[in-house]
């Protein structure tokens, strides 16, 4: 196991499938975030997209959260739902494309992981497993 010390990222942690790994908290919020990179270190370039989300996380967090909101009307589902973040996933880069997954625990039943994932900062996709 690969441990470093990121500059803005802080301490990270290699996992075998190509990620790095770390924790932050933000708003009384333990995150876990993960960035792509192999054992030599972490991208850079994604390092820096990741610390960017990081440090305007509300701002991510609500657009995420009033997307989910659309997705609930789209599936008809009429309870009240409260979510919360728990992970960033993913910043990888796919031809041109800038992506990244929020998810999110529903407070009433933690086994659903609810999935936003962004496009160049925009959220574009939503889903949960069970």
């Amino acid at each position: 196991m690969f441990e470093v010390v990121h500059a803005k990222l802080g301490e990270l942690i290699y996992e075998d499938e190509g990620w790095w790994k770390g924790k932050t908290e933000i708003n009384k919020l333990k995150l876990e975030f993960f960035v792509d990179g192999n054992e030599f270190g972490v991208n850079e370039n994604l390092a820096e997209e990741c610390f960017e989300v990081l440090k305007n996380f509300e701002e991510f967090k609500q657009k995420a959260m009033r997307f989910l909101e659309e997705k609930k009307i789209r599936l008809n589902i009429k309870q009240e739902l409260e979510f919360i973040p728990t992970g960033i996933w993913s910043f990888c880069r796919e031809k041109n494309t800038k992506s990244f997954t929020m998810e999110f625990n529903e407070k009433s039943k933690p086994e659903f992981l609810w999935r936003v994932e962004f496009e160049n900062s925009e959220a574009k996709y939503a889903g949960f497993d069970s």
